[in-house]
């Protein structure tokens, strides 16, 4: 019997791109007088900013784990895996191939355990 698991994980790349940054100044327009808050509610205000912004520009995404697949198929390496295939579809082999260099290293990582 095949069992499902779904997985929802975040991709963020290693940079904010331009039009990120330009919402970031309109987010943190000051509309309120920050000294007469405490340093425990301002800190909240920015993350809820900052977690908002996360979720409108890399929003989750739903990755299925099934009990037929291998054991060393985990979310991180299916993400990989199909990240590695619109890659090769869309004709950037040298990504994919630097791509299925990281999958193989996890998958051996694994398979040693």
């Amino acid at each position: 019997m095949t069992t499902i698991e779904s997985v929802q994980t975040t991709c963020i790349p290693a940079a904010f791109t331009g039009a990120t940054c330009q919402d970031l100044g309109t987010w943190f327009q000051p509309q309120y007088s920050a000294r007469q808050r405490s340093v425990q509610t301002n800190f909240d205000t920015v993350y809820g900013i900052i977690h908002d912004l996360l979720n409108q520009f890399y929003p989750e995404r739903e990755i299925t784990v099934t009990s037929s697949d291998p054991r060393y198929v985990t979310a991180a390496t299916n993400a990989m895996l199909r990240r590695k295939n619109r890659s090769m579809r869309a004709g950037r082999t040298d990504e994919a191939g630097a791509l299925a260099t990281r999958i193989h290293a996890v998958i051996s990582r694994s398979s040693s355990r």
